[in-house]
C-alpha cells in the first residue's frame, strides 16, 4: 500500500516552472504526514529544480532503506 503527502507551497511564478524542495521540507512533510521522525541528514535526494518525478532515499536504520518517488507538481 503506498501514501501520500498533499502539501502546498507557492513558489514565485516563473515562465519555466521553477522551485525548490530540500531535504529538510521532505522530513517535515514525512512527519506531518505519519508522526514519524526522519533525520534531513538521512535523506539523499537528486536535485530540484522544476516540476517533475525526482527519487529519495531514506536511511531509515542502520540495514533498513526506503525508496520513494517525489512529484512536484503545481499547484
Amino acid at each position: 500500500m503506498g501514501w501520500g503527502i498533499d502539501y502546498g507551497k507557492a513558489y514565485s511564478s516563473s515562465y519555466d516552472q521553477r522551485c525548490a524542495v530540500t531535504e529538510k521540507e521532505l522530513a517535515e512533510l514525512i512527519q506531518q504526514a505519519t508522526g514519524q521522525e526522519v533525520d534531513r541528514r538521512e535523506i539523499t535526494l537528486t536535485s530540484i529544480s522544476k516540476l517533475g518525478s525526482y527519487k529519495a532515499n531514506i536511511k531509515l536504520h542502520s540495514d533498513v532503506t526506503a525508496d520513494v518517488e517525489v512529484e512536484v507538481v503545481s499547484l
